[in-house]
């Protein structure tokens, strides 16, 4: 997906107000917030979106198998939590529905904690 390499490559999306959001995307950004209701799939999310973050840029082979997993993860969590994820690989950062899906997968990464 090349929104999770975008993250592993390093690309920080800066925090923005809420934005308007097509009906598309609100309802991706609702089940991406399905995520937190098993806390063990959760927490293993956010050991993925870590490891994947503190990849080297020149080490495409783990973000890839770390995208891998991840997409397995997603899979297990729902078909609509893994297109909600899938759609954020397509939008346009700049937008306001990229704008709007950035901030919630920012909030949701922001409860993994440190």
């Amino acid at each position: 997906m090349k929104y999770v390499l975008a993250l592993a490559g390093g690309i920080c999306v800066l925090a923005q107000p809420a934005q308007a959001a097509s009906p598309q995307v609100e309802t991706a950004i609702q089940a991406l917030s399905k995520m937190e209701a098993d806390p063990v799939k959760f927490r293993a999310f956010c050991t993925i979106v870590k490891e994947l973050a503190a990849v080297e840029e020149q080490n495409l082979a783990k973000a890839e198998a770390l995208d891998k997993q991840l997409d397995e993860l997603l899979r297990t969590m729902g078909q609509d939590v893994f297109n909600a994820w899938d759609l954020g690989a397509d939008l346009d950062p700049r937008s306001e529905d990229g704008m709007a899906f950035d901030a919630a997968v920012e909030a949701l990464e922001d409860k993994c904690g440190e």
